[in-house]
C-alpha cells in the first residue's frame, strides 16, 4: 500500500500500489506531496486540494509530467492558472504549438515568446496577426523568418 498525501491538512489516504510507473509530484510551496499510481489518480488527488494556488501547482505538475496539456482545462483562468499551465507544457515540450490553446494574443505572444527564447525559434510569431503582438514576439534586432 502507497500512502498518498494530498495536503499537510489532510489525512493521508492509503491506496494499493501496482507494478506500473508512479507519478511523483512534490509541491514545496504547499507542503504536499502527491503519489499516483497514474495522471488520472494523480488528477483526482489534485481536484481534493482545497487551496486554489496549490490545485494550480499540482495540476500543473501532472500536465508537465505527463506532457498533456489538456489536463490544464481542469484550471480556472480567472487565477491565471491555465494560462500558466499552457506555458509550462509548451516550455517543458519545447512546443510552440502548445500555445495554440491560448486565447488571445497577448497570453499566445508570451507563450510563443518564451518557447523562442527557449529553443532560438521564433517562426511562431507569424502566427500573430496583430502587429504589435507580432513584433513584440521577438526579441529585438531578431530577423523575421522568410
Amino acid at each position: 500500500m502507497l500512502t498518498r498525501r494530498v495536503s499537510n491538512e489532510d489525512p493521508p489516504v492509503k491506496m494499493p500500489r501496482a507494478l506500473s510507473k508512479l507519478l511523483v509530484i512534490a509541491l514545496g510551496v504547499a507542503g504536499a506531496t502527491v503519489i499516483a499510481e497514474d495522471s488520472t489518480d494523480a488528477q483526482s488527488a489534485c481536484k481534493a486540494m482545497e487551496n486554489p494556488y496549490s490545485r494550480a501547482e499540482c495540476y500543473t505538475s501532472v500536465a508537465v509530467a505527463e506532457g498533456k496539456p489538456a489536463i490544464c482545462d481542469e484550471l480556472d483562468d480567472a487565477l491565471s492558472g491555465r494560462k500558466s499551465c499552457i506555458i509550462e507544457v509548451a516550455l517543458s515540450k519545447k512546443s510552440p504549438s502548445v500555445c495554440d490553446r491560448l486565447s488571445g494574443d497577448h497570453a499566445r505572444t508570451l507563450c510563443y515568446r518564451r518557447v523562442g527564447d527557449l529553443t532560438g525559434d521564433y517562426s511562431a510569431c507569424d502566427k500573430l496577426e496583430i502587429p504589435r503582438f507580432r513584433n513584440a514576439c521577438r526579441p529585438k534586432g531578431s530577423m523575421r523568418a522568410p
